[in-house]
């Protein structure tokens, strides 16, 4: 009886499986609801900074390198030709030794030829010695001259350049004195004669190159020692007629019998000043320009006038006077 009892159970749980398994086949799909979604989306994500995407791109076609252009361009040409009009005037006229050659002028025609006029300058600029007109053309052997006209040729009395009344060129000449001399002395005279030892010596100071003002330092005694014979040449070359007594300056040393300072004060100050006129004077190598001083830079107030009168020769220029006038 036993036996029949266990039969009956096992039968029972057979036939509960085989319900179980034909309902699961038979049941509907769960449709979607608002938790759970239709279908699976991929969720956006950024990469991080320290792992970038890497996005393959197309390689570009390879670019043939560009070659320089070797091709002159008309502005270019004539300004490259200057040196070789100069050396075909050098070359022309080795009577002139010592004086540069300066292009004045120049006209080129649509040939390649070109019509130039020289100025030999003494090596200061300030003088012309000789003025030539030269005719020349440009091949692939480079130029040559085809005419020559000479228009000025004198050694014994030269013309003043153009440079000797250009405003721009002898602003310096009165801005190196001005510099200086105003903020000690008052710079006004008819005749160098009347500028005294101490405004002499100034002079010297400014116009003195670097170089020569650093020979005269002593390292060992930590002073400059300035005797006559080295303000005399400076003086000899920027004056005429000045009486420089060394015994008046206030730094004379009669133990060295010369001028002995610690240092050597320079301005480093610049007045606003502008060259407003200039004149040569008729058949000499002098120029009067007229300098004006004004308050600030925008030179609206003019402050002071005066009227330089410089000689130019052939290494340089002498200032024969400096006069001021009166502002209306």
């Amino acid at each position: 009886m036993k036996n029949n009892l266990l039969k009956t159970a096992a039968a029972c749980l057979l036939i509960f499986a085989s319900l179980m398994s034909l309902a699961a086949c038979t049941a509907k799909p769960a449709e979607p609801t608002d938790e759970t979604p239709a279908q699976t989306q991929t969720p956006n994500t950024t990469s991080r900074p320290s792992d970038p995407v890497e996005t393959q791109t197309p390689e570009a076609d390879p670019q043939p390198e560009e070659q320089p252009d070797d091709t002159e361009t008309p502005e270019e040409q004539p300004a490259q030709q200057v040196q070789e009009l100069l050396r075909l005037a050098e070359q022309q006229d080795p009577e002139f030794p010592g004086h540069t050659p300066y292009l004045v002028e120049r006209a080129d025609d649509e040939d390649g030829n070109v019509r130039f006029k020289v100025a030999f300058r003494s090596e200061s600029g300030w003088l012309v010695y000789a003025a030539k007109e030269y005719d020349a053309s440009f091949n692939d052997d480079g130029g040559h001259l085809t005419a020559t006209r000479t228009t000025f040729s004198s050694e014994d009395a030269p013309q003043l350049s153009s440079q000797a009344s250009d405003p721009k060129a002898l602003l310096p000449l009165a801005q190196v004195l001005e510099d200086q001399l105003q903020y000690q002395y008052e710079l006004n005279f008819e005749d160098a004669s009347e500028l005294t030892s101490d405004q002499l010596y100034l002079a010297y100071l400014v116009l003195a190159t670097p170089e020569e003002l650093q020979a005269r330092y002593n390292e060992a005694e930590q002073k400059y020692f300035i005797s006559w014979r080295h303000v005399t040449p400076v003086l000899d070359r920027y004056f005429v007629n000045y009486k420089w007594d060394m015994t008046e300056c206030a730094l004379y040393d009669s133990t060295f019998d010369g001028i002995v300072t610690d240092e050597i004060h320079v301005f480093d100050e610049t007045p606003h000043l502008r060259v407003v006129s200039a004149e040569p004077v008729e058949g000499t190598n002098k120029v009067r320009f007229t300098v004006e001083f004004y308050a600030d830079e925008t030179e609206q107030t003019v402050t002071k006038r005066k009227v330089y009168t410089v000689e130019f020769y052939d290494d340089g220029y002498r200032y024969l006077s400096v006069m001021e006038l009166m502002v209306n």
